[in-house]
């Protein structure tokens, strides 16, 4: 089972009279495309610039323990999934077949979950690793990490919670 296992939505492609194929199968738009596009972009946004941002805070050799390095990949790595699935449910939008509609229902709100399971979890880990290892000198710093965390935690629900919300409408 790849990827590109599920091949249901290949019968809804009929070819034309002049040998091009022409989706038949149903269309979907949101209620608010310019709404639902700009908390797309700013959600997916913030998430990455989030991610890069407590990536940049080295205090007291943190990214260099692995119960706090492992989250840390998984934030970026979840981060960059919603940003590649906010893109693509950006892009449309406004209208879309049927099989994106459904992919868009099953990954845009499971890539905030994983975007919220993994920066609540380098949150702990860099909680952990402050509690046994001190601040290093610079509790501001600590400080904004820890902040960095809530906000990508808070972005993903935000986002996750706008988008079940979101009204959908066959056209």
């Amino acid at each position: 089972m790849g990827f590109f296992s599920d091949k249901s939505f290949l019968g809804e492609y009929r070819r034309s009279t002049g040998g091009k194929y022409v989706y038949t199968g149903a269309f979907y738009r949101t209620a608010d495309p310019k709404r639902a596009r700009l908390a797309a972009a700013f959600c997916a946004a913030a998430a990455c610039v989030f991610a890069a941002l407590s990536g940049l805070i080295r205090e007291g050799g943190m990214l260099n323990t692995f119960y706090v390095l492992l989250p840390y990949i998984g934030e970026v790595a979840s981060s960059f999934a919603l940003a590649w699935t906010s893109v693509r449910f950006a892009a449309g939008c406004r209208r879309t077949t049927e099989y994106n509609y459904l992919s868009f229902k099953k990954n845009v709100p499971a890539a905030c979950v994983s975007l919220c399971v993994f920066s609540a979890a380098g949150a702990a880990a860099s909680a952990v690793f402050l509690i046994l290892n001190g601040t290093g000198g610079s509790p501001l710093m600590c400080a904004a990490l820890l902040i960095l965390k809530l906000a990508s935690f808070l972005d993903g629900l935000f986002y996750r919670r706008f988008f079940v919300k979101l009204g959908w409408e066959k056209v």
